[in-house]
């Protein structure tokens, strides 16, 4: 079976929120493992059977796959994988609990644990990536796409006054796109930033 690095980011409100959220999180990361290896081992025999070994032995996972909608489906193992490594842990970066596997089945689809974690744990933001759509670690997996972000606040140009001087490369793009919006005879941008 092929498998893959995947890697999970959450975004909570606070510092103190993500290193209880974090524990929470592994507690359900943990209970998935042995829900995994129990549905890999009773998957093939009866279906109502399993499903109340599972309800029984695993109540977390159970609660993700109902309010997945997945309660009825008959293959989990693209929902139920998030590694076998009982070790592994999140890890806490200021507001933001990472979690990283890399060896996962690699057809597995991690949207709807991110809708569970953002839901059951009150993430703010959740997003997954792997190996295979060009996500390397969980330094590179972003929240948001600060690219587009900045695009976006560029388009605004009641705005540029306001950011200069908040970031250094800001800068230089605000001084790249006031260069190029400025009609002949007005100041230019480095005019602008100095002003500031």
């Amino acid at each position: 079976m092929a498998e893959c690095a995947y890697f999970l980011k959450a975004e909570f409100q606070t510092e103190a929120i993500a290193h209880a959220m974090a524990k929470k999180m592994d507690e359900f990361f943990l209970e998935s493992m042995k829900a995994y290896s129990f549905y890999q081992k009773e998957r093939e025999g009866d279906r109502d059977a399993f499903r109340k070994g599972l309800e029984q032995k695993f109540p977390l996972v159970t609660e993700y796959i109902k309010k997945s909608g997945l309660w009825l489906k008959l293959n989990l193992s693209d929902e139920l994988d998030f590694g076998q490594d009982e070790n592994n842990e999140t890890i806490v970066q200021g507001t933001t609990v990472g979690w990283s596997d890399g060896e996962i089945w690699h057809m597995a689809d991690w949207t709807n644990v991110c809708i569970f974690i953002k839901k059951k744990f009150g993430a703010i933001k959740v997003v997954w990536g792997n190996e295979e759509n060009g996500c390397g670690s969980l330094d590179s997996l972003n929240l948001y796409d600060w690219e587009q972000i900045v695009r976006d606040i560029l388009k605004n140009k009641e705005l540029h006054p306001l950011l200069i001087h908040t970031n250094n490369e800001l800068d230089e793009l605000l001084d790249r796109t006031i260069r190029q919006d400025k009609p002949k005879g007005k100041q230019n941008a480095s005019s602008i930033n100095k002003a500031f």
